[in-house]
């Protein structure tokens, strides 16, 4: 899930003994909505659920614990048979959705701008590098341009780190800023997209000028 997403847990508690448990309660240090203090008494074989939850803001593996006191069927407490105890775990791992876009023209570096010591027009071949810097997979990934449209997409799903590389070859004819956007869908490795998350975007420029064009006069 993502940060700040409410998760339900649903808490389960079996009388699996021989007595009665009177004061049946359930304690959990890192879901307080989970804590029971008095869920009354269970016969044996009996069981009792309910649903609460917690929202978490990291990774976290919860625990609950549950306890009863022995009795006899009239529910006086049964000296001498120790109370049982028991608990289980649930696993919430909340993940992140990040994505870099590097948009780079011809041979210039990230930033910089594409000097063509030419005439126009000139083909121009673009790259949109894209990482993913979150936690989660990310599918489905689209990269546009606001000048030259579609690029390309991603089926994925991009593990966490990876990288990827579209380009794109146009035919320029004058100085132009063109700007890249990547986006994408955050998943699982199985490529189920995860609740709580939304779709992260980043975007980036490429410049390309053009000097000593036809005619241009040169003193010295």
């Amino acid at each position: 899930v993502g940060t700040g997403t409410v998760v339900t847990f649903t808490i389960f508690v079996t009388n699996t003994g021989d007595v009665r448990l009177n004061n049946v309660s359930v304690s959990d240090a890192q879901a307080p909505n989970c804590v029971k203090a008095n869920l009354g008494f269970l016969l044996p074989g009996g069981s009792i659920n309910y649903a609460c939850t917690m929202t978490p803001t990291a990774t976290v593996t919860n625990i609950a614990a549950t306890t009863g006191i022995p009795a006899d069927g009239s529910g006086t407490p049964l000296p001498g048979i120790p109370a049982p105890t028991a608990q289980d775990d649930a696993v919430v791992q909340v993940l992140t959705a990040g994505i870099d876009l590097v948009k780079t023209a011809g041979s210039a570096p990230d930033g910089q701008t594409l000097v063509i010591n030419q005439p126009a027009p000139v083909n121009v071949t673009y790259s949109f590098r894209i990482t993913n810097t979150g936690t989660s997979y990310l599918k489905n990934i689209t990269i546009t341009d606001d000048k030259i449209g579609a690029i390309c997409t991603i089926a994925g799903p991009l593990a966490p780190g990876a990288s990827t590389t579209c380009t794109a070859a146009i035919l320029v004819s004058a100085d132009v800023t063109n700007t890249g956007t990547a986006t994408g869908t955050p998943t699982d490795a199985a490529g189920t997209p995860i609740r709580g998350l939304s779709n992260p975007t980043d975007t980036d420029q490429a410049k390309v000028e053009f000097r000593g064009r036809l005619g241009d006069w040169v003193w010295w």
